[in-house]
């Protein structure tokens, strides 16, 4: 059980919990699960109130395009999230989400209740370091930290995905039959094959009765 660290993901309770118990593990929420309930306010639900926070958040995503570019140290990433103009637009991005969910008479869709709730709810989390903008404090605090956890959840989305898929095999024996396919593919793919051509030549090998697949699997050899 991880017990001390950082941990950056979306606003799951079990996170929640986790950092809750365990006091030296620090919880940096993701900035692109926001931004992305916004979005489906915006193209869903056409809420043009979205777009104001779509926007705030695309500055913030702008500072770190900045960071890139300019191939700033942790030290100098952590100073330039720390300079006004990032603060400020945190503290209107909090300020108006609050005003916009108790003034009365606002007709938002549940989308869009959905987005406002997310992040203040992910801002309340960390209030009991008694400090403001506690949302935003974790990634600022140390420039080490991204503003959001796309690159683990681009690594993991392939595995989940056919995590996913697995669950609507009809049979054992099918989804047995996929998991073999999945290993040859993956297999194929780190030694350096193209799949496809991979997959066509083996089984055209296997027609012709040479089922030494391990041999087949062999690491492609680039010529120098």
């Amino acid at each position: 059980m991880i017990s001390q660290g950082t941990i950056m993901s979306d606003a799951f309770i079990v996170y929640k919990k986790l950092t809750r118990d365990n006091p030296d593990l620090l919880h940096c929420l993701c900035w692109s699960h926001v931004l992305c309930k916004f979005g489906y306010a915006v193209e869903i639900s056409k809420e043009e109130d979205g777009v104001w926070f779509q926007n705030m958040i695309r500055y913030l995503y702008l500072v770190e395009d900045e960071n890139i570019i300019m191939e700033r140290t942790p030290d100098e990433i952590k100073k330039r999230r720390a300079e006004k103009d990032v603060t400020d637009m945190l503290i209107a991005l909090h300020d108006r989400a609050e005003k916009l969910l108790r003034t009365k008479g606002n007709k938002y869709s549940d989308l869009m209740v959905t987005a406002l709730n997310y992040m203040l709810y992910g801002w309340d989390e960390l209030l009991r370091s008694a400090l403001p903008l506690c949302f935003a404090k974790n990634y600022r605090n140390d420039g080490r930290y991204t503003i959001d956890n796309l690159e683990a959840e681009r690594t993991v989305r392939p595995i989940t995905r056919a995590r996913k898929s697995s669950l609507h095999h009809s049979s054992e024996e099918g989804l047995q039959m996929a998991l073999a396919y999945m290993t040859i593919i993956e297999s194929a793919k780190r030694l350096g094959h193209e799949c496809k051509d991979f997959l066509v030549r083996a089984w055209r090998e296997a027609i012709y009765g040479n089922n030494d697949l391990e041999a087949m699997l062999q690491p492609v050899v680039v010529a120098k």
